[in-house]
């Protein structure tokens, strides 16, 4: 084949490499990729219910109370074990209780509606032991309670919140059979988050109150410490979970590490879904490569679960439902987001499923999803079906999407036709070069890489400048120069010429300068914010670090800034 010839023909799958890399780039950046699962039906549960409380214990899962036909509260649970649901007896019906599985192995369910039709509270509490299939009652909560939610401490304590068209305020159990006050709270709310921050301390907060109205302003409690306004939880509202939740199934923190952090979906004004991260007391949102999906076929997706973790594998889920009975679950890939390296989302959709409504799904131990019961439009018809969705055989989906291959195919493709072409150019300069060496031929040279780096170092400074100002990438606590240098296309050592060049300082300074910027700005915002939050918000390791880099660019403490900062505006 003539050079030319082969050339073009190089030319032409190199076109056909980059057109599928870049579809593939299209895709990534703002589409959810959806794939279709099929649901697997289970046996039917022996009684329909709503409003129930679901766990996986062990190999088992178990359903706790709700409500059956006619809105008429249970005071039965059921669980799943060789192919079918066993069902047993509570001493109390509970509809729409707290229950939380403790580091004993048993079961603490307390509370939920007094009467039928989900009216009134309970006091009444009982524990389950899974090893027996047995159920004690020995007493009350401190207070009636209905839609609570429960944490655990690591003293064993099991601390209580939230409430139903009644007080609220904050209690704690034990662990002996007592139930005591511990504190008021600043807002009475229905079915809280309880995120922990450290082994003995949590953080309270929810989007609405005790009859279901949002607040205007969100305010959020603490065990140790008093009540704060948090800035992002005003532009960002956490959704209410009205199916109840176990807040350990959103941690994505290491206990072992004593480090805590949570993963939930949020909405803001203009009805946009977002997944939130909570990393000690710091709020942030989750860099995604998509945004979150709020429709699909032309329908609307309605989201109703919390965001439930696989650890093992790094994924996150929150499942959803349409007005066609279809279910889907949003995929998170959450393992070291960074906005460096976004979390991949993808949507699994299932077919229609006639039994089966709304209810909190259990991760089963194969990393699957298991649906119970459920409602839809009402509280009076729920559903006794059991539905399987099969995620732990997709537990890689991403190296399945269509755009993934097509992107890797092109990718392959541009790089090894890149080396070719490389190797036959090199090839020609080398017979050139020996010709104009063998005719005594001395090159002319144009202009030196000294020289085309000078030329280009003005537009990548400002292409620099706008990745800092316009995606916030100093947040990144591990943002390295090659970080930045991929991100523009380009290497590392043309990044720190540039900065040194342009800005006369160093990469780590530079990025520095952005940071105690922002911790300025949210300082102004609020300047009771705690120094722990913020040093890790703005892209701090650690504390040490910040307060040393403030002081060394402001000649001053934060907390000196602040009162010299207040003063000048008045």
């Amino acid at each position: 084949m003539h050079r030319r010839a082969l050339y073009r023909f190089i030319l032409s799958l190199i076109c056909i490499a980059c057109f599928s890399t870049f579809a593939s780039a299209q895709s990534a950046k703002g589409v959810c990729p959806t794939r279709k699962i099929e649901a697997e039906l289970l046996p039917n549960l022996n009684t329909p219910r709503g409003g129930h409380r679901a766990l996986r214990i062990g190999d088992e899962v178990v359903v706790f109370g709700g409500h059956t036909s006619g809105f008429v509260p249970s005071q039965t649970a059921e669980y799943y074990a060789n192919g079918a649901w066993h069902e047993m007896k509570m001493v109390y019906p509970h509809d729409q209780p707290v229950a939380i599985q403790l580091r004993s192995g048993k079961v603490l369910i307390g509370g939920g509606h007094e009467q039928h039709l989900g009216i009134g509270q309970l006091f009444a509490v009982e524990l389950y032991d899974p090893a027996t299939h047995t159920f004690e009652g020995y007493g009350c909560m401190d207070r009636k309670r209905s839609l609570a939610s429960a944490i655990e401490a690591d003293s064993g304590k099991v601390y209580i919140s939230g409430n139903w068209y009644n007080e609220d305020g904050l209690e704690c159990y034990n662990g002996n059979y007592i139930f005591q006050p511990v504190k008021d709270v600043s807002q009475h709310r229905e079915m809280p988050y309880m995120f922990r921050t450290s082994k003995e301390n949590f953080l309270i907060f929810s989007s609405h109150d005790i009859h279901g109205k949002a607040f205007d302003t969100i305010f959020v409690d603490r065990l140790q410490g008093a009540p704060y306004v948090e800035p992002f939880l005003q532009t960002w509202r956490p959704k209410i979970i009205p199916y109840g939740f176990n807040m350990s199934d959103s941690f994505i923190g290491n206990e072992s590490l004593s480090e805590y952090a949570y993963l939930f979906m949020v909405e803001n004004s203009q009805e946009q879904l977002a997944i939130a991260r909570l990393r000690g007391s710091a709020f942030e949102l989750l860099p995604t490569d998509a945004p979150v999906p709020t429709e699909r076929n032309g329908e609307k997706l309605k989201y109703f679960s919390s965001v439930i973790v696989n650890r093992a594998v790094g994924r996150a889920y929150v499942v959803a439902c349409s007005k066609s009975q279809r279910f889907y679950v949003l995929c998170i890939d959450y393992s070291n987001a960074s906005r460096a390296k976004p979390a991949h989302l993808s949507l699994f959709e299932t077919q229609p499923i006639t039994n089966i409504g709304e209810s909190m799904p259990v991760l089963t131990k194969d990393g699957d999803l298991l649906l119970t019961g459920g409602i839809t439009d009402n509280n009076f018809t729920p559903y006794a079906g059991a539905v399987l969705l099969p995620l732990g055989q997709h537990q890689r989906c991403t190296i399945c999407s269509p755009s993934w291959m097509w992107g890797t195919l092109g990718l392959a493709l541009l790089t090894g036709l890149g080396s070719i072409i490389l190797l036959l150019r090199y090839r020609q300069r080398k017979g050139a070069n020996k010709k104009m060496k063998d005719e005594r031929i001395v090159p002319i040279e144009v202009d030196s890489k000294e020289a085309i780096a000078a030329a280009d170092s003005g537009d990548l400074m400002a292409r620099i400048d706008n990745l800092m100002k316009t995606r916030c990438i100093f947040l990144e606590s591990k943002l390295k120069v090659s970080d930045v240098a991929e991100m523009l296309g380009t290497d590392t050592r043309s990044v720190s010429t540039c900065i040194k060049t342009q800005r006369e300082t160093t990469f780590s300074a530079y990025v520095n300068n952005f940071r105690i910027d922002y911790a300025k700005q949210l300082l102004r915002e609020n300047p009771e914010r705690k120094m722990v939050a913020l040093c890790t918000e703005v892209g701090f390791s650690n504390e040490t670090s910040f307060f040393r880099t403030f002081k060394a660019l402001t000649g001053m403490t934060p907390g000196e800034w602040i009162a010299e900062d207040n003063s000048n505006r008045q």
